[in-house]
Parts: structure tokens; sequence; C-alpha cells
């Protein structure tokens, strides 16, 4: 009977239009036969009003521009970046009705249809290749000294964007269409689109909209005002003193705040300060009185404390305790045994940092942990995957569409003329392919058969991406990257190669990200009427520019190989450090990171079978990405301390106002994040073009 009444009802809503559901689960409840049906009748849209315009485009694009900066800053500062859509939704609402006011109206204000194909392009800009050029190519960087051309790292990204946007075509009508997928991300934007243009007026919306400008000035302002000393040294070395000064004059905001010194985990072991050091390089330096861990500090950062009000408790606790047993327990002992029982010879299990003048600047520990976060994360990630090998065999088995696929009472297809043809799918992936392949040989000088099984890599990890964003709204892309790493590390022709290694698993998560993004445009697009055909030149576009723009912001950003290793570039560490390893058979490691690499693998291992076993107490369990991430930090303490503040006050204004925090924390997050990594991206590049 449910059943029958289900039906019933769907086919009454299909004759009765002014009744139709159009809200974002109408379509979970029609039959699957009838969903494109209802679709095309009482969803699309895209005959009554512009979807993707010029001034969209170009708008679309400066978000995006903005966007890749930020994400590639706070890759960069924390290891992950964090999405844009639903900023550039609220902000391109707000500046076209702002436009539209000022103009007195002669200037048409954006659609519904108009502002998603926008924050599309936006997003897709500024997300897509950033992942890659920060890890892959950032790993690189560090393994070379010199940056890679940009005549190769161009073509490498485009190449492998357009793969992964022709792979995800397959399989759009299986996941969107039939399957119902959530993609939280774009249903979160669907709501907040329809909510703006539906309700204008409503006070909640409003208010959310000044929440996050507002946080989003308050934070670029403390952004510039932290990187006025960069600006300073600039102005200073062309010899212009008087921007100097200015900028130095106002430089109030420290980068961390020192902890009293009875904190000195340096201070719990005996015969630390006094002790003479030698760096890799035999500067000899004698360790100060007040010697301290480089991470032992606060970070006063908003950005971090954003990105903790993201995150929430489980990760942002992780990553705070497991800084305090690195920071005030394993570090010290660590340096306590070698200067007492190695002599000079300390770099076994830690590095001292030594200036060229003979100056401690501190004990780098990262230099050791950074192998144990490492194995958690890759082997948490195995593991993930592991569990979800369904999701896997789904992927695979969608690509085709099953027998009786759904048609019409006419029997044609009723959405032929606005989806995506499988012809395009052909057109797109043979030229990106070859192009790829011949990249990849000439750019990096590997074997076409590697570039080959590089396509096929990509292809079965971007449906794996595509996938996982519908299911759990995450992007897979580092875990596919360390096992295209892990696969080329046994490959006749690749063993022994780091930047081919390095290489082929940026291109797999190129195209896992660009299948994962062409996913969530679609899903948007689904519930809001969108045409498909048109999204997918959108994604297109947005490729274009992401790839043009990407190489000058990461040049602008770092712009020597100095430059990157003044960041912490968890990423990019995290990458060569498993590529030097998987493929290089001199390298030497003490035996203490031996054993941490076996004890992280072990809780990799761990926490996601516990969390399969016991998911109602997933909630209690530490994180095993938290936990590898933090391992992966120069400065531990120091992030992981500002992560836990952002966190430990979401939950208190949720205990006291819950309201209030379901309404505005994520906006305000999002505006503490974007406001500093933007401004703090902006003022590095400025540097860096001061100096050209």
């Amino acid at each position: 009977m449910a059943t029958s009444n289900t039906t019933s009802t769907a086919d009454a809503a299909i004759v009765s239009e002014p009744e139709a559901d159009t809200s974002v689960f109408a379509l979970d409840k029609i039959p699957p036969e009838q969903r494109d049906a209802y679709w095309r009748k009482h969803i699309y849209r895209a005959d009554k009003e512009p979807q993707l315009t010029v001034r969209g485009a170009i708008f679309g694009g400066l978000i995006g521009i903005l966007a890749c900066a930020s994400s590639m800053y706070t890759s960069l500062k924390i290891g992950w970046g964090f999405g844009i859509a639903l900023v550039a939704v609220i902000l391109s609402f707000v500046v076209f009705n702002f436009i539209r006011s000022v103009s007195g109206g002669r200037i048409k204000s954006m659609g519904v249809l108009e502002n998603a194909a926008t924050s599309s392009v936006a997003s897709v800009t500024g997300m897509t290749t950033t992942h890659t050029v920060v890890s892959a190519f950032g790993a690189l960087m560090l393994l070379q000294g010199v940056p890679a051309p940009w005549y190769k790292m161009v073509p490498t990204l485009f190449f492998s964007a357009l793969l992964g946007t022709c792979i995800a075509i397959p399989m759009k009508r299986a996941l969107i269409n039939q399957e119902r997928l959530r993609f939280p991300s774009a249903i979160a934007s669907a709501e907040t689109l329809k909510s703006l243009y539906a309700t204008s007026g409503n006070a909640v919306t409003k208010n959310k909209v000044r929440t996050l400008l507002g946080a989003l000035g308050l934070a670029a302002v403390l952004g510039i005002i932290k990187q006025l000393p960069t600006l300073a040294s600039a102005f200073a070395e062309i010899g212009k003193t008087k921007f100097a000064d200015f900028c130095t004059r106002f430089a109030f905001v420290p980068d961390a705040i020192g902890l009293p010194d009875f904190l000195n985990p340096l201070k719990l072991w005996g015969g630390i300060q006094g002790s003479t050091v030698v760096s890799d390089k035999g500067v000899k330096a004698v360790v100060p009185e007040d010697a301290n861990l480089p991470g032992v500090s606060l970070d006063a950062s908003v950005l971090l404390i954003g990105a903790g009000m993201l995150c929430g408790l489980r990760v942002s606790l992780t990553m705070f305790f497991t800084a305090i047993v690195l920071d005030w327990w394993v570090a010290p002992w660590l340096i306590s045994q070698d200067i007492l029982n190695a002599g000079t010879d300390i770099f076994r299990n830690i590095e001292a940092s030594v200036d060229a003048q003979g100056n401690f600047t501190g004990f780098r520990v990262v230099y050791w942990s950074l192998w144990m976060g490492t194995a958690i994360m890759v082997m948490s990630s195995f593991t993930a995957l592991a569990f979800q090998w369904r999701t896997i065999g789904r992927a695979f088995s969608g690509i085709f569409p099953k027998k009786g696929a759904p048609k019409n009472d006419a029997g044609d297809d009723p959405v032929a003329d606005v989806e995506v043809p499988m012809k395009w799918f052909v057109i797109g992936v043979i030229p990106s392919a070859i192009g790829l392949i011949i990249t990849l040989h000439f750019a990096f000088n590997t074997a076409w058969y590697l570039g080959v099984l590089a396509i096929f890599l990509a292809g079965a990890f971007g449906l794996i991406c595509a996938r996982s964003c519908g299911e759990a709204d995450t992007n897979p892309i580092g875990a596919m990257g360390k096992i295209s790493q892990l696969i080329y590390s046994v490959m006749p022709g690749a063993r022994g190669n780091v930047s081919t290694n390095l290489i082929t698993g940026g291109v797999t998560a190129a195209a896992g990200g660009a299948s994962g993004d062409l996913m969530s445009d679609m899903k948007l697009g689904n519930l809001l009427g969108l045409k498909p055909r048109i999204q997918f030149w959108t994604q297109l576009l947005a490729i274009c520019i992401g790839t043009t723009i990407a190489v000058p912001v990461w040049r602008l950003l770092v712009p020597s190989v100095e430059a990157l290793e003044k960041y912490p570039a968890p990423p990019a560490r995290m990458w060569k450090a498993v590529a030097e390893f998987l493929n290089d058979p001199l390298i030497s490691l003490p035996t203490t990171v031996y054993w941490a690499m076996s004890l992280g693998a072990l809780i990799g291992i761990a926490i996601p079978v516990c969390e399969k076993l016991f998911p109602k107490y997933r909630a209690y369990m530490p994180s095993a990405m938290g936990m590898g991430i933090v391992l992966t930090l120069p400065a531990a303490f120091n992030n992981a301390a500002s992560f836990a503040i952002g966190a430990i006050a979401v939950w208190a204004w949720n205990k006291f106002h819950p309201k209030s925090e379901e309404n505005y924390s994520v906006a305000l997050a999002s505006g503490l994040v974007g406001g500093e990594s933007i401004a703090c991206a902006l003022a590095a590049m400025a540097a860096t073009a001061i100096l050209l």
C-alpha cells in the first residue's frame, strides 16, 4: 500500500503542476523510472533564464583567483583548503545587488541559475588544481631545489583536470539522476540560493551575510597587519625606506605569542642547554639557555581558529593532545638521547637548525615525526578505502547504464537533449589522454607505458572520488595520490625515479579532484534546474582559468625553494617523504623512525577499524587524519592550540545558545579562514612582486 500511495502521489504531482514539489529532496520521493520526466517538467528552468553569462564568468573567475591564492596559502599553512562554493554564492548575491542599487536599477541583478553558474566557475577555478600544485609540484620543488617551469606545469594540470572532468560524464545520470546521492555541499549551496532569492528579507539570511562579510573584513585586516614585516623587508631590500618604516610601525600583530618559560619542554630534560650541535652542513652552534622548540607558542591566527571551528572537537582536540605528547615528551627525549649519547651526530633522530653564521635557531623534530604522521595518514586512508569496497564497485558499475534505462511514456529519453552525451566523453578523453602521455614523457621523462598506466589510474580514481563526494562529501584526492605513488614505486622504469612518482601521483589527484568537482556542480544544477551541457562547458571554462592562473599565483607565493621552506607545507613535505622512502634505496633513517612508522601504521589501521566496529562511539575516538597531520607540522603545538581554541569556542557557543550557533558559526568560521588566507596570500604575492 505504501508503494501504491507513493506512486499515485507522484502521478498527481506530475498532473497538477501548481502543486509540484521542487524542494531539494523532491525527486527522492518519485519512482526512479519517472524522475527524469518529473525533473524536466517541474524543476528544469534553464530555458527560462540565463545560466552562464559573460559577467558571471568574469566575476566567477575573479573570485576563483582569490580562492586559488587563499587555498594555496591555507594548504601551505595548515595542510588543507576549504571549499568556497557557499562564499561565492553569497558574494555574488551581495555584490550584484549592491551594483544594481548603485546603478539605480539599470544593471540587471543575477538570477538563481546565473549565480549558481558563477559560484561553479569560482569554486572550480580556485580548487581543482590547487592540491596538485601544493603537493606534487611543491614536493618536486623541495626535491630539486628549483620550481618546475610553467610550460611543464600548465599542460600537466590542464590535461589532468580535463581527463577527470570527462571521466565523470558516464556517471552523472547513474549517481545523480537515479541513485540520488546527496552531495551535502551542493545541497547546502542550493538551499542557500533558494533562501536568498525566495526570502531576501529573511532576518537570519541577512545576518548570515553580515556575519560572513564582517568576519572576512576583520580577518583580512589582521592578516595584512601580520604580513607587514614581510612587506617591510621587501621595501627595505629595494631601498624604499619610507614604505618599510611605515609597514614596521603598524606591524603590531605578532606571528606567535610565546609561552611562559616554565612551560619550556626542553628544560624538562637535562643536558640540552649549553650543548654543542652541528648542522647537516657542518656548522657548529651552542644551544642557548632559552632554547625552545619552534612550535611551542600560540599562533596569533584567526585562520587557524576558524579552521578549528569548522573541523570540530574531535579533530582539533586530537591535534592538540598529539602535539602536547610530541613537544613535551617525545621531542625532549629524542634530543637528550642524541646529545648525551651521540655527541655531534644528532641527526639520527632530529635536526638542529643552525644558520650560516652559527646561530642556533631551534630543533626541528618534524623531520622525525613526519614519518610517523605520514604512516598514520596513508594507512588510515587505505583502510577506510578498503571498507568502501561496495562504493568502489558501484563506481565502476555505474559507467554503463542498466537495462531498462528510464524513459517516458512516449518511449524516448525526456532529458536526452539537455544531458551531456556519451560522445562528449570519447571526444574529451582521447585528446586529454594523448596530451597527458606526451606531456609526462617529454616534460618529466616518463615512459609512454607509464603514462598509459597513469590514464587508467586517473580514470579509476576519478570514478571513486566522484562517488565519495556524493556519499561522504569528501574528495579523497590525497589518498588516491598515495596509492598511485605506491603503485609506481614497484613499476619497471619508474622505481627509483622520484619525479615520476610525484608527478603521476599528482595527475591522479588532479583527475580525481576534477571528477568530484563536476559531480558536485551537476548535483547543484540538478537541484536548481540548470542545463547539464552548459554546466559541462562551465567546468571546462573554469579549468582553463584555473590552470592559467594557478602557476603564476604559486610562483608569486613561493618564488624559490627558500620561500617554500618558510611554510609548514605539510602536503609537499609528506609527498616528498613518501616518494623518497618508496624510491630511494640509499635513504638512511634511524631505527627509532622505523619503530615510529610501524606504530603509526598500526594506529592508522586501528582507528578506522574501531570506527567501523563501534560507530556509536566514533565521536569519542581520536581522528587519524588529525593525529597524522599535526605530526607533519613544523610548529605542532603552535597550530594545534589555535585549532583547539576554535573548536572549544564553537562547542561552548552551542551549549549556551545552540540556535545562533547553528545559524552563524559556519559563516563566521568561513569568513575568518577566507579573510586571513586571502589577505596573507595577496600580501605575500605583493612582497614577491616588489622584488621582481
